[in-house]
């Protein structure tokens, strides 16, 4: 007897030996392809599964390519991650060169173990002049080192490899020299998880087949645009085939489909011992989703006629609230309340219809208004993110191709169940439609938000770091999501207070870029300031070499480098990432203010009667004095120090003057410590050596908030500190006849 495990949902995961075994052919899918074709299907509907049993299926050459992993390092170098399908125009030839080059060495490594060897013409056309040297198309070895070599060569080398389209030709070339009864066949898959511009020369290949056959697989919604474009001339369909899995979910072949896939992992038991119509409902429910499917039978399995039910609802309700969180994050960048949108279609066809009887059809009617970063259409964007995600599906029967402008959708069933509802069956199932405007839609944009910004931190002092900060503005221009997106800096009118206007633009922005090359203190205060605040820092050098300047406490954060073309795009990304993806915007919270801490940071030769008398002082006021030692873990100085109402701070000249300067950043962004409309001001106490002149220590951003920080010498710490303790004291004694009222 067969003994079945746990079902492996992810075709990658299927065991090779259990592959042949598993799969079941798709309704309307053909067992052979004849033609390069695009091959589209939603998340979880088996296209990995499908291109890997053609693999194994074919008689002659087959390489099976996840675009994922081939295309990781221009993702790693660039920051451009799987949902990174914006970015400047500028950069796409620098993109597309690099994938060609990768993509090239991949197809030409795995072929020649298989006996077909590259022409080194060929090859060269592929990759930047000079890069490489001689081409050994023959050699294992060489292969390896030229996949290393190009994947940390800069963006910069490759644009000329875009000007033509040199892959197609190499493969026809490949395909010519095989002397197998059918040419290679090429398996491009995952290309959803990778950004637009990548594609261009996996499409080329589609485009110009001769001599070999080459399948794309990837999710409707994705690079839509690129991919119609990819082909001047040639729409898809036309010289090359688009297949599409799980076009018609409510159909008897996709239900037979289903129940065959299902019973060749879990066993035939799966679905006859559980109620006809839970085994109806679950598929309908999960609509093209095979996963989905193997999930919810895999949880009712072996449980009891009356226990299926009850574990079925927590199954689907696990199911929907990952889905939907899942969802959520993709879309953030296009609608901040994805889930409340389902809720109120949701609600509606409840009202109308006393339930969810069947499938919900979403129908838009724009208003052609245009979003926050303008670009194209927000609900071009929208819905074409919400296909590729599985937050929308296109109706039953409808086929999503390149370039389609999609206006109605279907709303996943199971993102709309909830506990209670009726299953219905696949057979019965009929379409509730709703229309929505573009502006029902989209309403938690309207109103009056100021436009988005992000504050630069740079040295303005630096020629290299003024240009960095002309460069980085021009490239967010010619991003088509960040059109709109506000540059600030430090830079003010004359006559106006500019350190009040520095503090007052980070507190405006979203995000805050710095350039910390040289550890300046006037940049390392705005970084500390915006620390306090909670804002995402992005920090970057002028160059790689400067990594290693950095102190550790600012070195555990990754560092942006814009001296070349691909350091700015990896840096506009990380600024898109940051603003579209709330998992990105999480930042560590800073310390907490704490009323009674007193912190001496530092003691040095010079400053050692100052710190026995801050000491003194301190306990004679019930101030909890605490000293700490530069030589401490960066996390307990930044942890205790930021975290003090009275901070004495010395500074020398040395490196541990930008973590000082940082500290007192966080301090001043939080100027007060205690809770509701009781409020202890904070107080810096800044020293320096007696032979120094300060303003050569201290930034100007620091010394101009003179409502909380002071500059003083080391025989006047006991009388400040005193000073300081009384305010506390009659702070703490407030609280605490407060509490006894």
């Amino acid at each position: 007897m067969a003994q079945y495990s746990l079902p492996w949902v992810d075709g990658e995961k299927i065991p090779d030996e259990r592959l042949q075994d598993i799969f079941r052919n798709p309704p309307g899918v053909p067992s052979r392809f004849l033609r390069s074709s695009l091959v589209i299907g939603s998340k979880g509907v088996g296209k990995t599964t499908l291109l890997r049993h053609l693999k194994e299926d074919h008689q002659g050459l087959a390489v099976h390519i996840a675009l994922v992993t081939e295309f990781a390092s221009i993702a790693k170098q660039t920051n451009l991650g799987p949902l990174g399908y914006e970015y400047p125009a500028t950069f796409a030839p620098l993109l597309v060169g690099k994938a060609t080059s990768l993509l090239a060495l991949s197809i030409c490594e795995r072929l020649s173990k298989k006996g077909i060897r590259a022409s080194a013409d060929g090859l060269r056309a592929c990759l930047p002049d000079g890069l490489l040297g001689r081409i050994k198309s023959g050699d294992t070895a060489w292969y390896a080192a030229a996949k290393t070599t190009v994947a940390r060569a800069p963006l910069e080398m490759f644009g000329g490899v875009s000007q033509t389209r040199p892959l197609a030709d190499l493969l026809s070339s490949l395909g010519r020299s095989s002397e197998q009864a059918r040419g290679p066949l090429l398996l491009f898959d995952r290309a959803d998880t990778v950004p637009a511009a990548f594609l261009n020369p996996v499409i080329e290949v589609l485009d110009q087949s001769a001599n070999y056959v080459a399948l794309v697989a990837t999710r409707p919604g994705h690079a839509g645009r690129t991919i119609a474009e990819a082909t001047p001339g040639a729409a898809p369909g036309d010289n090359y085939g688009i297949v599409h899995l799980g076009t018609n979910p409510y159909s008897e072949d996709w239900v037979a489909f289903v129940r065959d896939a299902v019973a060749a992992q879990l066993g035939q038991t799966a679905t006859s011992e559980i109620p006809p119509e839970l085994v109806e409902g679950i598929i309908a429910l999960s609509r093209d989703s095979l996963r989905t499917s193997l999930e919810l039978f895999a949880r009712c399995r072996g449980c009891t006629t009356t226990s299926v039910v009850e574990e079925l609802h927590r199954a689907i309700e696990d199911l929907r609230e990952n889905q939907l969180v899942a969802a959520q994050q993709t879309l953030q960048r296009y609608h901040p309340e994805f889930g409340k949108l389902v809720n109120e279609v949701g609600g509606k066809v409840r009202r109308s219809h006393g339930g969810i009887t069947g499938p919900v059809l979403l129908s838009f009617k724009e208003s052609g208004a245009v979003d926050l970063f303008e670009g194209r259409d927000r609900l071009d964007r929208f819905v074409e993110a919400a296909l590729r995600s599985g937050a929308f599906c296109m109706p039953n029967g409808e086929r999503w191709v390149p370039g389609l402008k999609v206006r109605e959708v279907e709303l996943p069933p199971l993102l709309l169940w909830e506990k209670g509802d009726r299953f219905w069956p696949s057979a019965v199932a009929q379409y509730s439609p709703t229309e929505w405007s573009e502006e029902q839609a989209f309403r938690t944009f309207r109103g009056s938000a100021p436009p988005l910004s992000i504050f630069v931190a740079y040295r303005m002092n630096f020629n290299e770091s003024r240009k960095f900060r002309d460069d980085l503005e021009q490239a967010l221009k010619s991003h088509p999501h960040l059109l709109q997106l506000q540059v600030k800096d430090g830079r003010v009118p004359l006559g106006a207070k500019w350190a009040d206007a520095i503090r007052t633009r980070i507190k405006k922005s979203k995000a805050v870029v710095a350039d910390v090359t040289g550890m300046r203190g006037d940049v390392l205060f705005e970084v500390g300031f915006a620390y306090g605040l909670r804002k995402v820092v992005i920090p970057v050098v002028a160059n790689s070499e400067a990594w290693h300047t950095l102190p550790s406490w600012l070195a555990a954060t990754q560092i942006g480098d814009y001296s070349s073309e691909s350091g700015i795009l990896s840096i506009v990304s990380s600024i898109a990432a940051h603003l579209s993806d709330p998992e990105f915007s999480k930042v560590d919270r800073p310390p907490e203010p704490v009323p009674g801490l007193a912190v001496f940071f530092r003691p040095l030769d010079w400053n050692s009667q100052a710190r026995a008398e801050f000491e003194t002082a301190a306990l004679q006021e019930g101030l909890r004095p605490e000293v700490v030692e530069q030589g401490s873990q960066y996390e307990h100085i930044i942890r205790r120090a930021a975290g003090a109402s009275l901070l004495v701070a010395s500074l020398d000249g040395t490196d541990v003057d930008s973590l000082t300067h940082y500290i007192c950043g966080a301090i001043i962004s939080r100027p007060n410590a205690g809770y509701g409309p009781r409020l202890l001001p904070r107080t810096i106490l800044l020293l320096t050596p007696p032979e120094r002149d300060p303003s050569q220590l201290i930034a100007d951003s620091l010394t101009r908030c003179q409502t909380s920080a002071q500059t003083i010498g080391a025989d006047h710490v006991r009388e400040q500190t005193l000073a300081f303790g009384q305010k506390y004291r009659s702070w703490s004694e407030g609280s605490d006849t407060r509490k006894r009222k």
